[in-house]
C-alpha cells in the first residue's frame, strides 16, 4: 500500500487524489483543524505544514528542557550496567570507539525518522510503518516495539531485583548481601510491592512530559554512579589492590581477542541507546514556537528536536564512555555481565547507597519506555486511528507492568535479556526501520519532482542524508545478522563465567 493511498488503519493517514489532500482530523491530530479539511494541490500538505509553524496552533506543551531530559532518560539505563562486559569483549579502545559509532549512527538514523515522521504526518512508529507501507508494515513496526520495549522492561524488573534486596539487607547489617545471599521469595515480594506502588502509577500518566521532575532525579543519581566509578577506577590505577581480586582480573585489553565476541556485545552496544520509538513520542508533545514575532534558532520544530536528539545522544555517549572505561579498568578480565555484582558490599560498602541510586534511575526510566510499549500494544490491539481513553492506559499499564514484572522475577541474567532483544528488534527500530522509511519516501519525492515540481506533497529531504541513510541501512542489516548469530553461539557454547566476586 503506498503513501498516497488511504489506510485501513484509521484516521490520520495521507490521502493524495485528483490534485486535492484531504486529511481526517482525530482528538490527537498533530496540526489542529487548521490543516485539516481539503486543501488544492498548490498548497501542498508540506508548505502549509511550514506555514503552520509560525501559528500558535501546537501538538503539545512540553518545554526544549524537559524534552531534553526525558530523551537522555529514555536512552540511558540499563546500558551502563552491560557495557563495561562489553568493552572485555572488544577491548578498551574498540569497545569506546563502538560506543561513539553507534551514537553517531544513532543520531543520524533519528534525523531520517524525525523528517520521515514529518512527512507522512505521523507520530507513532506504526503509522509512519503503515503510511509507508501499509498496514500489515505497520503492524510488523508495532509487534517489533513491543518486543524490545518488553525486553527493556524485563531488564529493568531484573536490575531492581538484583539492587533493591542488596541494599535492604545491607541496611539491616549483612555485609555479604548481594553475593547470592538474597532470599528469592524477599526477592518477589520487594518486585510485586515496586511494581504496584510505583510502576504502575507512573506508567499510567497521560503524558510523558508528566515525568519531567522524576527524570531529574533519575539524572542525578546516573551522575552519582559515573563519578563513583570513575573515583574507584582512578585510585585503582594508583593503587592496583582497590580492587580484591586483583591477582585474577589480568591485564586491561586494548583490541578484542575474537570476532565472535564482537558479534556477542554488539547487541548491548545497540540496545544502550535505543529510544527511537519513545523519541517519537516526545516529538509529538514538544511545543511549537508560540509567537510568530519572536526570533528562534530553530527554523521549525524537527530541528528543535534533531537538537535535543543530539545532545541527548553526546551526553549518554558520554555518560556510557566514561562508565564503562572505568569500570572495565577496575576488574578487566572478570568485569561481570553485570558490573554491579562486582562491586560487592563487603569491598566497596558505600557501593551499597550508589547501587540504590542507579536502581532509582530504573526506577524512574520504566515508565517512559512503558508509556511507548502501551502506545504500541493499544495500536495493535484498535489501530493507530483509536485514541487510548485513561482507562485505556491504566489497563494496558497493568498488563505491561504484570508481564514485566512476572518474567524479570524468574530470569537470573539482565545480559540475556539485553543481548537476545538487543539483537533481534534494537537494530530494527534504530536503523533498518528508519533508514528504509527514508529511502523510500526520498525516491517518492525524487519521482514526483521529476514528474511535475509544482505538486510535490513531501519535504525535501535534508541534503546529504540520504547517502547516510544507505550507509545506515547497510550496517543494520549487517549487525542483525551478525550479532543474532553472535547471541545464538553465546547461547549455545557459553563463555566461563567469571568475576571478582568469584575471585576474591
Amino acid at each position: 500500500m503506498s503513501l498516497n493511498a488511504k489506510s485501513s488503519r484509521g484516521p490520520g493517514l495521507l490521502e493524495v487524489s485528483d490534485g486535492l489532500w484531504e486529511r481526517e482530523v482525530d482528538d490527537e491530530d498533530d496540526y489542529g483543524g487548521e490543516l485539516g479539511g481539503v486543501m488544492h494541490a498548490a498548497d501542498t500538505p508540506f508548505t502549509a505544514a511550514v506555514k503552520a509553524e509560525a501559528h500558535p496552533v501546537i501538538e503539545g506543551n512540553a518545554s526544549l528542557r524537559s524534552t531534553l531530559f526525558n530523551t537522555i532518560n529514555a536512552i540511558v539505563g540499563a546500558g551502563v550496567l552491560a557495557l563495561p562486559y562489553a568493552l572485555r569483549l572488544d577491548g578498551a579502545v574498540v569497545g569506546t570507539l563502538l560506543i561513539l559509532l553507534v551514537a553517531g549512527l544513532s543520531e543520524r538514523s533519528a534525523a531520517m525518522l524525525l523528517w520521515v515522521s514529518d512527512a507522512t504526518k505521523q507520530r507513532l512508529y506504526a503509522g509512519i510503518g503503515g503510511a509507508v507501507g501499509g498496514p500489515i508494515l505497520g503492524k510488523v513496526v508495532d509487534m517489533t516495539v513491543v518486543l524490545q520495549n518488553l525486553g527493556l522492561l524485563i531488564g529493568y524488573v531484573v536490575v531492581c531485583g538484583d539492587l533493591i534486596p542488596e541494599f535492604v539487607a545491607y541496611s539491616r547489617g549483612d555485609t555479604d548481601a548481594g553475593e547470592g545471599t538474597i532470599d528469592w521469595q524477599f526477592r518477589a515480594i520487594i518486585l510485586a510491592v515496586l511494581s504496584a506502588v510505583v510502576f504502575l502509577p507512573l506508567s499510567s500518566l497521560k503524558s510523558l512530559d508528566a515525568l519531567r521532575f522524576t527524570t531529574i532525579v533519575g539524572l542525578v543519581c546516573v551522575l552519582v554512579f559515573v563519578a563513583s566509578a570513575i573515583a574507584l577506577g582512578s585510585m585503582t590505577a594508583a593503587d592496583p589492590h582497590t580492587v580484591p581480586c586483583d591477582a585474577t582480573r589480568g591485564e586491561i585489553r586494548i583490541w578484542p581477542t575474537t570476532f565472535v565476541g564482537v558479534l556477542q556485545s554488539a547487541p548491548l552496544m545497540f540496545f544502550s541507546f535505543v529510544a527511537h520509538n519513545t523519541i517519537l513520542l516526545l516529538y509529538g508533545e514538544l511545543k511549537r514556537q508560540r509567537d510568530p514575532e519572536r526570533e528562534s534558532k530553530f527554523p521549525s520544530k524537527r530541528d528543535k528536536m534533531n537538537f535535543v536528539v543530539r545532545v541527548s545522544l553526546v551526553v549518554c555517549a558520554l555518560l556510557y564512555g566514561l562508565s564503562s572505561l572505568f569500570s572495565y579498568s577496575m576488574f578487566r578480565d572478570v568485569t561481570s555481565q553485570d558490573v554491579f555484582v562486582d562491586f560487592g558490599p563487603r569491598a566497596f560498602p558505600f557501593m551499597a547507597w550508589v547501587k540504590m541510586a542507579y536502581a532509582i534511575v530504573i526506577i524512574f526510566s520504566f515508565p517512559i519506555i512503558a508509556f511507548a510499549l502501551r502506545r504500541s500494544l493499544h495500536n495493535l490491539i484498535f489501530g493507530t486511528g483509536h485514541v487510548p481513553t485513561t482507562m485505556h492506559a491504566v489497563v494496558e499499564s497493568a498488563f505491561v507492568v504484570a508481564i514485566s514484572a512476572l518474567v524479570g522475577i524468574f530470569v537470573p541474567a539482565v545480559s540475556t535479556v539485553f543481548g537476545l532483544t538487543g539483537a533481534l528488534t534494537a537494530t530494527n527500530i534504530m536503523y533498518i526501520f528508519p533508514s528504509g522509511f527514508f529511502l523510500v519516501l526520498h525516491a517518492r519525492h525524487k519521482a514526483q519532482k521529476a514528474e511535475d515540481p509544482t505538486s510535490v506533497s513531501l519535504p525535501e529531504p535534508p541534503k546529504g542524508l540520504w547517502y547516510w541513510a544507505v550507509v545506515v541501512f547497510c550496517v543494520g542489516v549487517f549487525v542483525f545478522v551478525g550479532s543474532t548469530t553472535g547471541v545464538i553461539l553465546g547461547m549455545v557454547s557459553p563463555a566461563a563465567s567469571s568475576s571478582c566476586v568469584q575471585g576474591a
